[in-house]
């Protein structure tokens, strides 16, 4: 029903009143009236400029209360009556798995790019990479875009590590480690079973932040024990680093689900629980053995970030903390402005599905995960011996372990570091 008092108006990010510009609102329809989009997707749409046009469920009752719930105007049990019927710029869909364990996103999506209507879809996108393939030759052919709800790529701190990694400060990466409480069934195909259910879902997140920190890696070795437990090792021959990704079923239930550990040259960052990052920027450890004091020489020190839990900013609530705005804010902006996503795009879902099935593989094999043609790295060998010097009384110094240099004459021990 038209309202001359409030047409020509919508609510910004602080439930202000902003003027409609032509641009925004963005006319958006949302298909799958469950648990996860309830708790997770529409809490985080009252922030994100969109008028809610129509909701969609197979549960008539569901759909209906969700538009009452929600302030749509229309609720549909069939999408495809939902979008001959209402004038969209844009769906967001979440429907979840099929009995048998399939992510049921393939048609819908496919119907959707196929009628020039831009969607973001839940993940997991789908079954393998072969389904993203799919989608990719169907998006080339539309006007309109897919954006996969990756929202590690769009995590504050994620943001932030990232920018810290590639910064001329934190030097050449040289290794990481990412570890996850998900378990590794002995057939990743089964999604029919709980295990194989678990793994496709939870994997995907592990998948996508390495990707979008890191780059797909070329080569994957894994190991999986009777429990599930799995080490996974990943070589990255542009830029000649090494990875570990640690699948931990046995870890408490009660223990923060993530830890991710990422190595430069002489610094390195850490990111906890998803929101305590500690980056450590060079410096020189003082000598050992003969140090009074810890406090470093580094003028700048450690830096920590987190949120402090306290006031009412938006940074506190966990649409914002776990990246759910900031990847739909991200897709109604490139609706808005006419343009495909550069991040959790169809791109990334096809290296996220090129990695889960990488373990798909045999245990202690090389996987070749990334299969464009690779440059070659020429290596090195840094650690050279050599004949230091004692400062103290120009004796000849020995190695003493790996960390410190021993004067032969006076017995003046000095950090490898210092020489």
């Amino acid at each position: 029903m038209n309202n001359p008092l409030i047409d020509d108006l919508y609510l910004g990010i602080e439930g202000e009143l902003i003027k409609k510009d032509g641009k925004y609102p963005v006319k958006v329809g949302f298909i799958g009236c469950g648990s996860h989009s309830f708790r997770n997707i529409f809490s985080a749409l009252q922030y994100i400029p969109i008028d809610l046009v129509a909701v969609c469920d197979l549960n008539e009752a569901k759909a209906e209360m969700y538009k009452r719930k929600f302030g749509a105007i229309k609720a549909y049990t069939d999408y495809k009556k939902m979008v001959k019927e209402c004038d969209l710029d844009a769906v967001f869909v979440v429907v979840g798995y099929a009995e048998d364990g399939t992510p049921q996103y393939l048609p819908v999506v496919s119907y959707l790019l196929k009628n020039n209507i831009s969607v973001w879809f839940e993940k997991p996108p789908a079954r393998n990479a072969q389904e993203i393939q799919d989608l990719i030759k169907i998006e080339s052919s539309s006007s309109a875009f897919a954006q996969v709800g990756f929202k590690k790529m769009f995590m504050p701190a994620v943001t932030k590590i990232k920018e810290i990694i590639h910064s001329e400060e934190f030097g050449k990466i040289t290794s990481y480690t990412l570890r996850y409480p998900v378990d590794l069934p002995r057939d990743i195909r089964d999604i029919k079973s709980s295990s194989g259910r678990r793994f496709i879902d939870d994997f995907v997140h592990v998948a996508s932040n390495l990707v979008t920190l890191l780059g797909l890696p070329d080569e994957l070795t894994y190991r999986r024990t009777e429990s599930g437990s799995a080490i996974a090792t990943l070589y990255h021959s542009k830029g000649d680093y090494v990875g570990s990704i640690h699948l931990c079923p046995g870890a408490s239930e009660m223990c923060p689900l993530e830890n991710l550990e990422i190595v430069g040259t002489n610094a390195n960052i850490t990111l906890d629980n998803n929101i305590s990052i500690k980056y450590y920027p060079p410096s020189k450890r003082l000598p050992y053995g003969t140090t009074t004091s810890f406090i470093p020489n580094n003028p700048n020190g450690a830096s920590f970030y987190g949120p402090e839990f306290s006031l009412g900013q938006l940074y506190n609530k966990g649409s914002f903390i776990l990246g759910y705005y900031h990847q739909l804010k991200h897709f109604v902006d490139c609706v808005a402005s006419h343009k495909k996503t550069e991040i959790a795009g169809l791109d990334d879902a096809l290296r996220v599905m090129r990695l889960y099935d990488s373990f798909a593989g045999k245990e202690l094999s090389v996987i070749q995960v990334n299969t464009d043609q690779r440059e070659g790295v020429e290596r090195s060998n840094d650690d050279v011996s050599k004949d230091p010097i004692c400062p103290n009384c120009s004796g000849e110094m020995y190695l003493k372990d790996g960390w410190n240099y021993t004067c032969k004459k006076c017995g003046k021990m000095v950090a490898a570091s210092e020489l």
